[in-house]
């Protein structure tokens, strides 16, 4: 017998006939964090910049969930940046590479990242000259043997995705990690963990690595709010992406100088109400326990692979019952993949959401060798019941 998670979320409420497998794309959110956004609204609505009590409230409320985040990944508070998602903070990382890679260095991918780790190097590339490496083109699953086999002296920086939006195959992010650090200790390594956070535990000072990012909205929390983790030796060296309010600590006319730390990372106003409602967030997973949600998400991964549909024609790319993504395609009678858009479209009619295409992860079709596919993505709060009308759908599947 699961535990009802569902009563804490008010989506299933609304949405009594409707099956949510599209975690990977968003997470719902508890009453706990749509309570703190009313809050912020009604009872304070200021702006931390300020200096007035309601400011100061405003201002220690940041920063206690900035200890929360810190300790949710297991960093320092100084060494962590909010950001409006991991977009933005791998272009923070991007951009600040302009200053210290030339033409000629190497960075290092993989075929299955998202576009938002991808397009920011290209950007990279075009204005620098450097030098992009893909790796795993015919391997699904990313790897330390892969990685180093295209390490060489130019490589300069190695950013990966901790589990792929399509597969979330859980990375070695520390073997990788020590891996690369014997080639060379100056190669920094950036770790995406958008669709892993939400399922294992991110270890950055256990792992050693020198850059994360994370979404909010992919751990029950708002949207338009992440986090950039930056290892303290490496917060000086480099340059924030945005400039203005805030960030800067005096203004002359002929130069201006940084705030302190981790603060010159946060021009502007922030997302504030985001702020208030993503500790309320992380408080809820941190009470519920990363064992808890890796084992119940292996006992749903785990039933759907007792009860999938017996045919030919079903495609199942994932797996390992460790992961909580069920990703597939159906064959036609030549034995051509059937457009995932009419999967999905069949799912919607009846009731289930799902996605299909490749997810933003464009770069995917080589090692999948498939130009599409469909993804019934789990959480915590799933159940055996929105499992078997999954599989009850997909058995019912025209052929």
């Amino acid at each position: 017998m699961l535990k009802n998670y569902k009563k804490d979320f008010p989506w299933f409420k609304n949405n009594k006939n409707l099956v949510y497998l599209d975690n990977a794309a968003t997470t719902l959110k508890p009453q706990c964090m749509i309570d703190a956004v009313t809050k912020y609204y009604e009872e304070y609505s200021s702006n931390p910049h300020s200096d007035n009590k309601l400011a100061v409230n405003v201002y220690n409320q940041i920063q206690l969930t900035r200890k929360t985040l810190a300790k949710f990944i297991n960093a320092n508070s100084n060494e962590v940046m909010f950001t409006s998602g991991a977009t933005e903070g791998i272009n923070t990382i991007a951009n600040a590479m302009q200053d210290i890679l030339h033409e000629g260095d190497e960075v290092v991918l993989t075929y299955m990242e998202h576009a938002a780790n991808l397009l920011p190097w290209y950007k990279l590339r075009d204005r620098n000259h450097v030098k992009l490496v893909f790796t795993n083109k015919n391997n699904i699953v990313i790897n330390e043997e892969e990685i180093k086999n295209v390490l060489t002296s130019k490589t300069k920086i190695v950013a990966i995705t901790a589990a792929s939006n399509l597969l979330a195959d859980e990375v070695d992010i520390k073997k990788i990690t020590k891996t690369i650090k014997e080639f060379n200790q100056n190669i920094f390594v950036l770790i995406d963990s958008t669709q892993y956070i939400e399922h294992f535990a991110l270890k950055c000072h256990d792992t050693n690595i020198d850059f994360a990012v994370g979404s909010g909205h992919k751990m029950i929390g708002p949207t338009g709010i992440g986090f950039l983790y930056i290892k303290k030796e490496l917060l000086n060296i480099i340059n924030p992406l945005k400039y203005g309010g805030d960030m800067n600590q005096e203004i002359y006319e002929d130069h201006f100088t940084f705030a302190e730390g981790n603060h010159k990372f946060e021009g502007g106003t922030p997302n504030v109400a985001a702020l208030f409602a993503w500790k309320e967030s992380l408080e809820y997973l941190m009470k519920i326990g990363v064992d808890e949600i890796k084992e119940r998400e292996k006992k749903l991964k785990a039933y759907f692979l007792k009860k999938i549909p017996k045919r030919d024609d079903f495609l199942l790319y994932t797996k390992n019952v460790n992961t909580p993504l069920i990703t597939f395609n159906f064959l036609d009678k030549k034995q051509n993949i059937i457009p995932s858009s009419k999967v999905e479209k069949y799912l919607e009619e009846r009731n289930i959401l799902t996605r299909s295409s490749l997810s933003c992860a464009r770069l995917a079709r080589y090692p999948l060798k498939t130009n599409s596919v469909v993804r019934a993505s789990m959480l915590f709060y799933n159940d055996y019941k929105d499992i078997d009308k999954l599989v009850e759908a997909l058995s019912s599947f025209p052929k």
